[in-house]
């Protein structure tokens, strides 16, 4: 049973009234009961163990708590949730290394269906109803990559991008598996009655009060109104959402062109990433060329092109700067070359 409250004094109040009516029926509230106050303000006084009889141990007062195998904390963070969930899917991926991952006899298709259905939902279980950051939702990323290289055989070493490895296995992005996950939970809550309390807090209204200085926490009706804008959803979702299989057929649909929106954008940021590193690299050993006619020599920096033109060719250990003419050590005048072109306006020589 979990009973909740918006002050310690009608908690308080709440679990005394519960107390005595368990007591005519026999009944004792169980002593892991736990007190856990969710966003206090800044000025709020840390809440107090709650005695309900002299004899009887206190309800503690605690930061976090898991209920219904998932972790409540009293600042609304996911950190310690996330950890837990890689942790069990963790686990629950090693038990079936031997038996299932490493078997060659087993079908590719065949050990990706059961990561899905086994591994994938222990890792994501409950996340829908969260509020995630991105560091978070890259954790999952990064550990769902991880396990589809070890069920796939391919190592880092191969040079497969995690866009190719998602297409071999034909899985989403975690981010829009929770994108869809919320949009079908936003479905069932929409066909539920109006008395029912989910329903409610989705239509009501935002409390009022003064705001926190800084960004202000997102909740989760903003994460599904940000989902529904990128799923070109947001003018027709109440009329869509009545009927049941046509939501989520919608939802299929949206998902997978906001999916291939992003593995298009990763792609292209990769190749441009790749494309400046050779740039670089090409720029560099140009740069880094020996320039006496029929040498072939490439150093790794400037230094070493240095020591190789002074012990080969016999070039001179001394050279003058082209911006203030002063004569510098051949090793030294490249660094000073490069700052002394940025404190003068002379034109080198």
């Amino acid at each position: 049973m979990a009973l909740i409250s918006d002050s310690y004094e009608s908690l308080s109040s709440l679990l005394k009234s519960l107390d005595s009516s368990c007591h005519h029926m026999g009944l004792t509230i169980n002593y892991k009961t736990k007190l856990l106050a969710v966003l206090p303000g800044a000025d709020a006084h840390s809440p107090s163990p709650i005695s309900l009889h002299p004899d009887c141990d206190s309800i503690e007062v605690v930061p976090s708590f898991q209920y219904l195998g998932s972790y409540l904390s009293n600042n609304c963070s996911m950190d310690v949730e996330i950890s837990t969930r890689i942790t069990k899917a963790s686990q629950l991926h090693g038990s079936l290394n031997r038996i299932l991952w490493h078997q060659r006899k087993i079908k590719s298709s065949t050990k990706l269906n059961i990561f899905v259905s086994v591994v994938l939902s222990t890792l994501l279980y409950g996340l829908e109803t969260a509020v995630l950051l991105e560091p978070q939702i890259h954790r999952l990323q990064s550990f769902v990559k991880r396990s589809l290289r070890s069920i796939l055989g391919v190592s880092l070493w191969d040079g497969k991008r995690d866009t190719s490895i998602r297409k071999i296995a034909h899985l989403q992005r975690i981010s829009t598996m929770l994108t869809q996950r919320r949009l079908r939970l936003l479905g069932h809550i929409l066909r539920m009655d109006e008395c029912r309390l989910p329903r409610k807090v989705l239509v009501c209204a935002s409390p009022q009060g003064r705001r926190s200085v800084g960004g202000q926490r997102m909740r989760w009706n903003d994460l599904v109104l940000r989902d529904l804008r990128n799923c070109n959803l947001d003018g027709v979702w109440r009329i869509l959402a009545e009927d049941r299989n046509e939501w989520r057929n919608r939802i299929w649909a949206a998902t997978q062109e906001v999916n291939f929106k992003k593995e298009e954008q990763e792609k292209y940021r990769k190749d441009e990433r790749k494309r400046r590193c050779e740039a670089r690299q090409m720029t560099s050993e140009f740069a880094l060329h020996c320039s006496f006619d029929g040498c072939r020599f490439t150093a790794v920096n400037h230094a070493g092109l240095v020591n190789h033109q002074r012990q080969k060719h016999g070039q001179s250990l001394t050279g003058r700067c082209q911006y203030c003419h002063q004569t510098f050590h051949q090793q030294g005048l490249h660094t000073h070359e490069r700052f002394c072109c940025q404190r003068t306006s002379t034109p080198p020589i």
